[in-house]
């Protein structure tokens, strides 16, 4: 294992190197251009130097996207269409599978399941419930304050499509961050607190959280490496993957590096921080995919 994570450090190491040598080429004609811009006035020379900067624009964009995290499917054809339009040819590799999970304080000792109607209830867009005993009768009169990951974050748009029916649709009266290690220390100091975020912060700060279990129809459910890969937990268990250009995993050693490290050793690494790692005849296909 500690052979593993050197390895992977190394392959990182080189694929940072690799992309800051790559983005110094388009920032230097950039700068050149947009310098040089501002002193001409014959209107043809603006011209050229504006498609200059476009050129290196979508050169920068191309870079930084040689290898992209997602913890949900791209987007057809709004996403899709971007990267065809840019010129990208990409392949989808699944890695495992995360369990968004609910949390509390543990100081909460009223709170042990919620349904996905009360999730929806609680989080609606046109929802005013700042009360647990909105959302019960059976739950005390407690103040109810909320936190989730802002709305630029993939686990927002999971649980939004999932509970809510439709992406992006949620109230945005809630503390939110991209940091789940502020949303972690604010809902634990909250006794009134409700909060939402991936399984793999849950189980680093089990003694911090009190883990709540949704019942879509079929009973409480909490998030496992057991309920999660099987289905049982749900509709909050979701994919995790890697979108990987495959120009640049041809013509880039170092993003091949990385890359065929996740495949080798993505299933111990994943399980290691908290997911659950996809079974190895995802990691075949994803072997095939890239041409391995």
């Amino acid at each position: 294992m500690t052979e593993a994570l050197w390895q992977r450090m190394d392959a990182i190491e080189k694929f940072a190197a690799d992309v800051s040598h790559e983005i110094k080429n388009p920032l230097t004609s950039l700068r050149s251009a947009v310098e040089t811009v501002a002193r001409i006035s014959d209107i043809e020379k603006q011209k050229k130097l504006m498609a200059i900067i476009l050129d290196d624009v979508q050169r920068l964009d191309r870079l930084i996207s040689d290898i992209s995290d997602a913890s949900r499917p791209i987007k057809a054809p709004k996403e899709t269409s971007v990267a065809a339009e840019n010129g990208i040819n990409y392949v989808e590799l699944r890695l495992g599978t995360d369990g968004l999970s609910v949390v509390v304080s543990p100081d909460n000792d009223f709170v042990d399941c919620l349904t996905t109607d009360e999730l929806k209830s609680i989080w609606g867009p046109e929802s005013t419930i700042d009360n647990w005993k909105q959302v019960r009768s059976s739950f005390p009169d407690t103040e109810m304050r909320l936190y989730g990951p802002d709305t630029d974050s993939g686990t927002f748009d999971y649980f939004t499509e999932e509970v809510m029916g439709e992406a992006q649709v949620s109230r945005a009266d809630y503390t939110a961050s991209a940091d789940d290690n502020v949303l972690v220390q604010g809902i634990a100091g909250d006794k009134g607190s409700l909060g939402y975020f991936g399984y793999a912060y849950y189980q680093e700060n089990t003694e911090k959280l009190k883990l709540v279990a949704v019942d879509s129809g079929s009973g409480c459910v909490k998030p496992s490496l057991t309920t999660i890969p099987s289905g049982e937990y749900s509709p909050l268990s979701r994919p995790l993957y890697i979108y990987v250009n495959t120009d640049s995993y041809k013509n880039k050693p170092a993003v091949k590096e990385l890359v065929d490290f996740y495949m080798i050793n993505g299933p111990e690494l994943i399980n290691e921080v908290g997911y659950v790692t996809s079974d190895s005849s995802v990691y075949s296909k994803n072997k095939s995919l890239l041409g391995n």
